[in-house]
C-alpha cells in the first residue's frame, strides 16, 4: 500500500484508474497520487536490476463495493511495480509467504558469470553461467527418478562441463595452461582450492582423463558444510577416446571404468591434501566420455565408495548431472534404479554417442534420463519448444563454428536396385515416404546392428584392421593413440558392417548421406542452447517437458488409409494409398518403412484415435510398439491379426497417453489400455500382449539366400519384431530369370518383392534359371494362383515384380562380383569412419561444413 512520501498527480495512474477516488484521510492526497512517485522510482530501478513485488490480498466477505476497487488498484500497482508480470508473487495464504521469499531469494541471489569455453580447434568463446548457492540448499533428489531435477542448476553444470574443456590456447603442443577456463569459473563462483590432476597438464594418453575440484562452505540450516565443484575433462582430450573403445568381456565398460578410478583417487587425495573434513555436498558434472565417467564416479558413491574417514556423504548431497552420457553401467549392477536417483543425464536422442556402449549388450546408465524434447516423444507443443531452442543456438559465440542447427535435415535414403547399373541413375535415392526422424533411425539401425552382427560382448573383441582404424583416428586429428587399445573396436565394427551393409542397404546408405546431421546432433551448443530455453535465468518464458524420451510405433500392414487424430479431434497425420501426406502444423509423423509397412510414431505424453478405413478387401495387421529409450528397445508388443477387411470398412483405434505415474523413463512396458474397433463398433481383442523382457525376445530373424551368386542377389535380410512385416527383394543378373522364393524347398511366392507377417526365424531362397528355361514349379505354396500379386497376409499389390531400368529389363547387376565387393567394402570403410567420428567430441567442425 502506497500512502506516505512523495506524490504526483502526473504520471502513470489517473482519475480514470480503478480506486482512483480513495485518499489519506489527513492529507486528502489521493492514492494513486502515492502510487505515482513510487512506480516512477520502480521505473529507473529496473535498468538497473530486477524488481520483485509480493502482494498478499484478501477480500473479507460482504466487503463494499468501494472496498473492493481499492484493493483491486493496489494489486493492479503491485504487478506493474515489478520488471515483468513473473517477477510479481500474489499470495493468497499468509502460510506461503515463507516459501515464496524463499524462491525469491533464490533468484535473487544468482550470480551471472562469464566463462569461456573451447569450441573447434583455434579459439575459446564466451558465454554466460547463472549461479546461486541455493542450488545446494534443496535435496538433490525426491521419491520419484527425476524429482530432484532443477533446470537452473542443469544448465549451470553443463556450463561448468563446457568450462573444464582442454583451452584451445596452446594448440597441441602446450598444455601447461589447459584447464584455465574451469579454473577462472570455479574462481569467479567463489570456490577456493582449485587443483588438477596431473593429466590436465601433459598431453593425453588412451587411458588418462583429466579432472579439477574446487570447494567453498556453505551454512545450511545454521550447519556448515563443504561443497566440492568437481568438472571431468570433455573435450580437448585427444588420444582419450582410444580407451572409449575397450568395452571388455565383461562388468561396466572398461574405458571408462579406468577412467573412474583415477577421478576417485583424485578426489580423495584432493580431500585429504585439503584437509575437508565433516558434511560435504558433491557437485560432480561432465560431457560426453567425461559424462560417463561422472556416472560411474556417481555410481560407485552411491554403492558407498568412501571419499574419507573424516567426511559425510549423504545421498541426497550429491548432485551428478552428466550430459551427452555413452553408456558405461551394466544392466545386471542396477537392481533399484531409484537408489541412483540423484543421477541426472541429459540426453538429447538424435546423438549417436549416446548409444555407446550399446544397451542390447546389457550397457545401461545409473541414474534417471532426462531426454530432450524431440517430434516422436513430446506431443505437447514441440515446434514451439524447438524453435525457442534454436533462438538460443543462433546467439551462441561459436555459432561460427558449428554451422546452423542441421538435425531436422535427416533425410531417409535408399538403394533402388533398378539402378545400379553403371552410367544410369544414381542409385542412392531419397526415400520421399520414409519419413523417420534421426532418433528413430538412431534406435531402430543400433538394434539391428547389435542384435544380428554383435550378439555379445565376447563377439565384439574378435579382431584387427587397425588401418581402418588410424585412417579415421587420422581422419578425427587423433595421431597419438594406442593400436592395442583400439584394435578390439576396429575389427569389431568392420566385421559386423561389412554383412550388415549386404543386410541393410537403405539403413546403411542413409547414415553415410546424413554423417554431417549425426554429428551435429553431439555439438555441446546444441545441448546448452536446449537448457537455456528451459531455464528461467536464460528466458521469462520457459518451455516446459517432462525428460520422457518414450514412444510408441504403431505397424499397419493392409489396404488401408490411415488418419490420425489427437485428443482435440485435429487433425495430425494421414497416409493414402500408402503415401505420407503433408498436413499444416501436424504433429505426428506418419510413415512408410523399408519393409512397406505403414508407420505412426505417437508420443506416450499424449491421446490419439486413429481411424483406419479399408481401401480393398484382404485382411489387416494392426500393431502398437511402445519403445523405452532408457531401455534402448521395444519394451510392449501389442499384436492384432489377420482382420478380415471389406472395402470401405472403417476401423477405429485408440492410443491413450501413459498415466501419470507411468510417464517416466524407467517404465518398461506401461499398463496402457488399448483399443481396436470393428466397423460395428464391437471392441477387438488383441492376439499378443507381451511386456517387458518378453517383449524384448520377441524378435525374428529373417535369412535370405540365393541358389548361387553367380545368378542373382537377394536383399532384405535382417531381425524383425513379432508382428512385423518383412520385405524381400530378388534381383536377377544377366543371362538368369527370377524363379521364384522356396521357403524348406517349397515355393511360396514368385514375386520379386515379397512381403510377409514375421512369426517366427525364417530362411527364404531365392531361385533363379537361365533364360529361355522353364521353370519347374515343385511343391507350390499356392498351386491355384501363385501368381496373385498380393502381399502374403494382407490385400496389398506388390507389383509387378518386374526388373525395370526405364521400362527395359536388367541386362546385368554389379553384385556378387569383384565390383560389388569393392562398393560394399568402400561403403562398410566409410561407416567405420562415420562410427568413429561420432565418438570423438573433438570433431573437425569446419571440414564437416565445407
Amino acid at each position: 500500500m502506497t500512502n506516505d512520501g512523495e506524490y504526483s498527480y502526473d504520471g502513470h495512474y489517473n482519475e480514470d484508474t480503478i480506486g482512483s477516488e480513495w485518499r489519506r484521510s489527513d492529507t486528502q492526497v489521493r492514492l494513486y497520487a502515492y502510487s505515482n512517485a513510487a512506480y516512477a522510482m520502480a521505473e529507473t530501478l529496473k535498468s538497473k536490476a530486477t524488481v520483485y513485488s509480493v502482494g498478499l490480498f484478501q477480500m473479507m466477505e460482504n466487503m463494499p463495493e468501494e472496498g473492493l476497487e481499492i484493493v483491486q488498484f493496489f494489486k493492479l500497482f503491485s504487478s506493474e511495480l515489478t520488471t515483468s508480470l513473473e517477477h510479481f508473487y500474489d499470495v493468497k495464504d499468509p502460510n506461503d509467504l515463507e516459501f515464496i521469499f524463499g524462491e525469491i531469494a533464490d533468484k535473487v541471489t544468482t550470480k551471472d558469470v562469464n566463462f569461456y569455453f573451447a569450441s573447434g580447434e583455434e579459439k575459446d568463446y564466451e558465454a554466460v553461467c547463472h549461479y546461486s548457492d541455493n542450488y545446494f540448499r534443496k535435496a538433490s533428489c525426491g521419491t520419484r527418478q527425476l524429482d530432484g531435477y532443477n533446470h537452473s542448476l542443469s544448465t549451470a553444470s553443463l556450463c561448468l562441463a563446457l568450462s573444464a574443456f582442454g583451452s584451445n590456447d596452446g594448440g597441441n603442443s602446450d598444455y601447461t595452461n589447459k584447464y584455465k577456463n574451469v579454473e577462472k569459473l570455479l574462481t569467479d563462483l567463489e570456490f577456493e582450492e582449485f587443483d588438477k590432476n596431473d593429466w590436465f597438464v601433459k598431453k593425453p594418453q588412451s587411458d588418462s582423463i583429466g579432472v579439477v575440484a574446487a570447494n567453498k562452505k556453505l551454512s545450511i540450516d545454521d550447519k556448515e558444510c563443504t561443497l566440492m565443484a568437481v568438472a571431468v575433462r570433455g573435450g580437448g582430450y585427444e588420444s582419450e577416446w582410444a580407451g572409449n573403445f575397450t568395452l571388455g568381456k565383461s562388468g561396466q565398460h572398461y574405458g571408462f571404468t579406468q577412467a573412474k578410478k583415477q577421478v576417485l583417487e583424485f578426489l580423495k587425495s584432493y580431500i585429504r591434501e585439503n584437509k575437508i573434513s565433516g558434511d560435504i555436498k558433491i557437485w560432480l558434472t561432465g560431457y560426453s566420455r567425461a559424462a560417463a565417467t561422472a556416472n560411474l564416479v556417481a555410481g560407485a558413491l552411491d554403492d558407498g565408495e568412501k571419499l574419507g574417514d573424516g567426511v559425510v556423504l549423504k545421498k541426497e548431497d550429491l548432485y551428478a548431472y552428466c550430459f551427452e552420457t555413452p553408456m558405461g553401467a551394466t544392466k545386471s549392477e542396477i537392481r533399484n534404479r531409484l537408489k541412483y536417483n540423484n543421477i541426472y543425464n541429459i540426453i538429447n536422442k538424435n546423438d549417436p554417442v549416446t548409444k555407446v556402449a550399446m544397451s542390447a549388450l546389457d550397457f545401461t546408465r545409473f541414474g534417471g534420463d532426462y531426454f530432450l524434447p524431440d517430434k516422436i516423444s513430446d506431443g505437447n507443443n514441440n515446434a514451439a519448444k524447438k524453435n525457442a531452442m534454436e533462438q538460443f543456438y543462433d546467439k551462441m559465440s561459436s555459432k561460427n563454428e558449428v554451422g546452423k542447427y542441421a538435425v531436422d535435415d535427416f533425410v531417409m535414403k535408399k538403394i533402388d536396385v533398378k539402378y545400379l547399373l553403371p552410367g544410369g541413375k544414381s542409385p542412392v535415392q531419397n526415400d520421399e515416404n520414409n519419413k523417420s526422424i534421426q532418433a528413430e533411425y538412431l534406435d531402430t539401425t543400433i538394434n539391428k546392428l547389435t542384435k544380428e552382427r554383435v550378439k555379445t560382448r565376447d563377439n565384439y573383441v574378435k579382431k584387427v584392421i587397425e588401418d581402418v582404424m588410424e585412417e579415421a583416428l587420422n581422419e578425427a586429428g587423433i595421431n597419438n593413440y594406442s593400436p592395442s587399445a583400439l584394435k578390439e573396436f576396429a575389427g569389431a565394427v568392420a566385421e559386423m558392417l561389412v554383412i550388415f551393409v549386404v543386410s541393410h542397404p537403405n539403413l546403411t546408405v542413409t547414415g553415410v548421406s546424413n554423417a554431417k546431421t549425426l554429428g551435429a546432433a553431439h555439438y555441446p551448443e546444441l545441448c546448452m542452447a536446449w537448457l537455456m530455453s528451459q531455464d528461467e535465468n536464460y528466458t521469462s518464458s520457459p518451455t516446459e517437458f517432462d525428460g520422457n524420451g518414450n514412444y510408441r510405433v504403431i505397424h499397419i500392414n493392409c489396404p488401408i488409409d490411415v488418419e490420425v487424430y489427437d485428443s482435440e479431434n485435429i487433425l495430425q497425420a494421414r497416409i493414402v494409398d500408402d503415401i505420407p501426406q503433408e498436413i499444416k502444423n501436424g504433429t505426428v509423423v506418419a510413415s512408410l518403412n523399408e519393409d512397406d509397412e505403414k508407420i505412426v510414431y505417437l508420443p506416450t505424453n499424449a491421446s490419439y484415435q486413429i481411424k483406419l478405413t479399408a481401401t480393398d478387401n484382404g485382411t489387416m495387421n494392426y500393431s502398437i510398439n511402445e519403445f523405452s529409450s532408457t531401455a534402448g528397445d521395444i519394451t510392449r508388443v501389442v499384436n492384432y491379426k489377420d482382420i478380415n477387411l471389406n472395402k470401405n470398412d472403417v476401423f477405429n483405434a485408440v492410443v491413450p497417453a501413459y498415466v501419470d505415474d507411468e510417464q517416466n523413463n524407467e517404465i518398461e512396458g506401461s499398463t496402457t489400455e488399448y483399443e481396436l474397433k470393428s466397423p460395428d463398433g464391437k471392441e477387438i481383442n488383441p492376439d499378443q500382449n507381451l511386456s517387458g523382457e518378453d517383449a524384448k525376445s520377441a524378435y525374428y530373424m529373417v535369412t535370405v539366400e540365393v541358389d548361387s551368386d553367380e545368378h542373382g542377389i537377394a536383399i532384405g535380410q535382417g531381425i524383425r519384431q513379432e508382428g512385423n512385416f518383412a520385405k524381400v527383394e530378388a534381383v536377377a543378373k544377366e543371362g538368369y530369370q527370377f524363379v521364384g522364393w522356396y521357403e524348406n524347398d517349397k515355393l511360396i511366392s514368385q514375386e520379386t518383392q515379397y512381403r510377409f507377417c514375421v512369426e517366427k526365424d525364417t530362411l527364404l531362397v531365392a531361385k533363379f534359371e537361365k533364360d529361355g528355361e522353364s521353370a519347374n514349379l515343385e511343391n507350390p505354396a499356392n498351386p491355384e494362383n501363385p501368381d496373385s500379386g498380393k502381399d502374403n497376409n494382407t490385400g496389398n499389390n506388390s507389383g509387378s515384380g518386374i526388373n525395370e531400368n526405364g521400362g527395359e529389363k536388367i541386362e546385368s547387376v554389379s553384385t556378387g562380383d569383384e565390383s560389388a565387393v569393392g562398393f560394399c567394402s568402400l561403403m562398410a570403410v566409410i561407416m567405420v569412419s562415420i562410427v568413429m567420428c561420432m565418438a570423438f567430441t573433438k570433431i573437425r567442425r569446419k571440414k564437416q561444413r565445407n
